[in-house]
C-alpha cells in the first residue's frame, strides 16, 4: 500500500513537471489527454464500480465544454454579439447566453448542467431498473438527440463549426505559452484532486456498496440498500467529472463542436477504460492517455491506416488482456511478490520428526512438513495413515512423544489447544463441530475473534465493526439469510460452511480442514473448491481429503502420507507417477494407471 502510495505521488509529480521537459506542442497535447483522463476515471466508476456501461459520456463533455466556450466567446466578442450569430442574422444575445459574461457562472454551469441532465436521465431510468444494454442504448439515443440539436440550433450553438476562435481567459492571453503552461498545471491539479477523491469513495464502505450493486444488485436490493439512489449518484458525479474536463479541455484545445461530443467519442472513452482496465481508477487514466497518445502517433505517422491499427490494439487488449494494462501490471507485482516470497519466504508450520504412539501403537513415526504462507497442501492417503492425527498435534488435541511443531519461530508442541488457537492456528473437524442449540449468528458471535478472558466475556459488548464482520463472513458463505436459525437445522453442508466461516472469521494465518466437503452436493463442493484460493490469500491452509477428483482440482502441492510417514510430496501429476506410490497402492505391479480412491 505505501508503495502504491509512492507510485501514485510519482506519476502525478512526473506530470505536474512535464513543463519542463517537453516541447510546446507536446505539452498542449498531454493538457488535453489528461482532460480525457478525467472523463476516463468517472467512466471506471460507473463502469468498473458499478456495472454502469454509459456510451453517452460524450454529452456530458460537451455541456461542460459549451458552457466554458460561452464565456470564452463573449469575452473575445468584447461586448459585441459572437460572430456566428451575426452570420446568422442574431440581432440580440439570447437571454440564456447573458449569465456566461461571469467566469464563475460558466464554471458553475460546466459542473451542474451534466450533473442535472445525468441525475433525471439516471433517475427514471434505475427507478424502473432500466440496467444493462437497455440503458447503454438509452445513453446513445440522448447524445443523438442533443448533437442534433445543438447542430440544428446553428444561431445558438454555432452549428457544425461549434465554438472557437477564442482569445483571452480572464484577461490573459490564451496564446501566451505561460497560461498555456499554467492551464496544463490547472488540469494536472484537478486530475489529481478526481482521482484521489474517487479513490477515497471506492475504498471506503460506499465503493463495497457499488461493486455489491454491480455484482448482485437483488441481493444488495434485499439487504436493505436502495440500488436506485446510489447508481443515481455515482452516474451524476461521473457526468460531473466529465463536465469538469469538458470545461478544462477547451481551455487548452480552443474548439468545442457537436462532432466532439457525438456517438463515436463517446465510444472511444469506454476503450479508454476498458484498455487501461475498467476495475482500476490509475488503470482508467493510464489507458486515456496511451490509447490518445496512440491515436496521435498513428494518425501522425500512418495516417491512411491508424484506424485499423487503433482498432487492432483495442480488440488484441479486450481479448488476450480482459484486465487491461491494470491487469497486466497486477500480474506482474504478483509474480515479483511471489518470487520474493520464494527467496525469503519463512514457513508458517515447521514439523520436525514427530512421533505419536498410542499404547504400542506408533500412529505418527518421524514426520516431517513444512507449509509456507498462502499455500494451500493437501494431505492424502488411506485411513489410519496418520493425516488426521497430524492435525491433533498441531492444534494441541494430541501431545507428539517426540519431535518439535513449529508455529513461525515458536515452539507450540507442548502448547494447550486454547492457546495454540489464540496464536493463530483455526482447526475445522470431520464432523461439523458448532453449536447445535444455538443460532448460527450465535455460533459466529462466539468464534470471532477477541479477548476471551472471563473478566473481558462478562463485560463484553459487540462493536458494529464486529456485526459488520459477521454479516459480510456469514454471505461469503451464503449463511446471511439463515442467520437466526438454530446451528442444528441446517443442512449437513451449511454446517461445514458454518465451521469453516467460525474458523475464517478468527482471521487465522494457518487453517488446517478435516474433509471439509464431505457430506455436500456436487455444487457445495464446487463452492467450497473456488473458496479454497479466496482463503489462501490471507492464511496457508491444511486440508485432509479423500476425494481424489477433488484433490486433483484444486491441488498444487501434496502430500502423501502411508502408515504413519511422509511416503512422498509433490503435485499430484508427480505423486500419481512416483513409484513408491504405486508400489503401495498397486503392489509391484509397476501400472501407471493410479487409483482414484487413494
Amino acid at each position: 500500500m505505501v508503495n502504491q502510495r509512492w507510485g501514485y505521488w510519482l506519476f502525478f509529480a512526473a506530470l505536474f513537471l512535464a513543463p519542463f521537459y517537453l516541447t510546446e506542442f507536446r505539452l498542449s497535447l498531454l493538457g488535453k489527454f489528461l482532460c480525457l483522463a478525467i472523463v476516463a476515471v468517472g467512466i471506471s466508476l460507473i463502469w468498473g464500480y458499478t456495472g454502469i456501461l454509459s456510451l453517452g459520456h460524450g454529452v456530458y463533455f460537451g455541456l461542460g465544454a459549451y458552457c466554458m466556450a460561452m464565456y470564452l466567446k463573449l469575452e473575445a466578442s468584447r461586448g459585441h454579439l459572437p460572430d456566428f450569430m451575426e452570420w446568422s442574422g442574431v440581432r440580440e444575445l439570447p437571454w440564456f447566453w447573458k449569465p456566461f459574461s461571469y467566469p464563475m457562472v460558466a464554471i458553475a454551469a460546466a459542473i451542474a448542467l451534466p450533473t442535472l441532465l445525468a441525475a433525471l436521465l439516471s433517475y427514471f431510468t434505475f427507478k424502473n431498473r432500466i440496467k444493462g444494454v437497455y440503458f447503454s442504448l438509452l445513453s446513445q439515443a440522448v447524445v443523438v438527440v442533443l448533437v442534433t440539436l445543438f447542430i440544428g440550433k446553428q444561431e445558438w450553438t454555432g452549428g457544425t463549426n461549434g465554438l472557437t476562435n477564442f482569445s483571452t481567459v480572464f484577461g490573459f492571453s490564451l496564446s501566451s505559452p505561460l497560461t498555456q503552461i499554467v492551464l496544463y498545471w490547472l488540469t494536472t491539479i484537478c486530475l489529481a484532486l478526481i482521482f484521489v477523491a474517487a479513490r477515497r469513495l471506492t475504498s471506503g464502505r460506499l465503493g463495497k456498496v457499488l461493486i455489491a450493486i454491480r455484482d448482485a444488485e437483488n441481493r444488495v436490493r434485499f439487504l436493505g440498500f436502495n440500488p436506485t439512489v446510489y447508481k443515481v449518484f455515482v452516474y451524476s458525479l461521473s457526468a460531473a467529472f466529465a463536465g469538469v474536463a469538458g470545461a478544462l479541455f477547451v481551455l487548452q484545445v480552443g474548439l468545442i463542436s457537436p462532432e466532439m461530443m457525438g456517438i463515436i467519442p463517446s465510444i472511444e472513452m469506454v476503450l479508454w477504460v476498458a484498455v487501461g482496465g475498467r476495475h482500476s481508477l490509475m488503470g482508467a487514466i493510464v489507458g486515456a492517455i496511451v490509447m490518445n497518445t496512440a491515436k496521435s502517433f498513428l494518425s501522425e505517422n500512418y495516417p491512411d491506416l491508424w484506424l485499423l491499427l487503433l482498432g487492432a490494439l483495442f480488440v488484441v487488449v479486450v481479448l488476450f488482456v480482459p484486465k487491461g494494462l491494470a491487469g497486466i501490471y497486477e500480474s506482474l507485482v504478483a509474480v515479483r511478490i511471489k518470487a520474493k516470497r520464494g527467496m525469503n519466504m519463512k514457513p508458517v508450520l515447521m514439523c520436525r520428526d514427530v512421533i505419536v504412539d498410542f499404547d504400542g501403537f506408533r500412529a505418527l513415526q518421524g514426520v516431517d512438513l513444512a507449509v509456507y504462507p498462502h499455500e494451500v497442501r493437501f494431505l492424502i492417503g488411506p485411513n489410519g495413515a496418520g493425516k488426521t492425527t497430524l492435525l491433533d498435534v498441531i492444534c494441541g488435541r494430541t501431545r507428539a512423544m517426540d519431535g518439535r511443531v513449529m508455529f513461525f519461530s515458536h515452539d507450540i508442541t507442548k502448547q494447550p489447544e486454547y492457546e495454540i488457537v489464540q496464536m493463530g492456528i483455526a482447526r475445522k473437524f470431520q464432523s461439523p463441530s458448532i453449536f447445535p442449540f444455538l443460532t448460527v449468528w450465535e455460533n459466529m458471535e462466539l468464534a470471532i475473534r477477541q479477548d476471551r478472558r472471563l473478566r473481558s466475556v462478562l463485560r463484553a459488548k459487540r462493536t458494529e465493526e464486529e456485526e459488520e464482520i459477521m454479516a459480510a463472513q456469514l454471505e461469503r458463505m451464503g449463511l446471511l439469510d439463515e442467520r437466526h436459525r438454530l446451528a442444528g437445522t441446517l443442512s449437513h453442508g451449511q454446517k461445514q460452511w458454518l465451521e469453516i466461516g467460525m474458523q475464517l472469521i478468527q482471521r487465522p494465518q494457518l487453517l488446517l480442514l478435516d474433509e471439509p466437503i464431505a457430506g455436500m452436493s456436487a455444487a457445495e463442493r464446487e463452492r467450497t473448491g473456488e473458496w479454497l484460493h479466496e482463503i489462501a490469500e490471507h492464511c496457508a491452509v491444511i486440508i485432509v481429503e479423500h476425494d481424489m477428483d477433488f484433490v486433483r482440482r484444486y491441488s498444487k502441492q501434496v502430500t502423501v502420507m502411508h502408515e504413519g510417514k511422509v511416503l512422498c510430496e509433490g503435485s499430484i501429476d508427480e505423486v500419481q507417477q512416483n513409484e513408491q506410490v504405486i508400489d503401495v497402492y498397486l503392489g509391484r505391479r509397476k501400472n501407471a494407471c493410479y487409483v482414484s480412491g487413494m
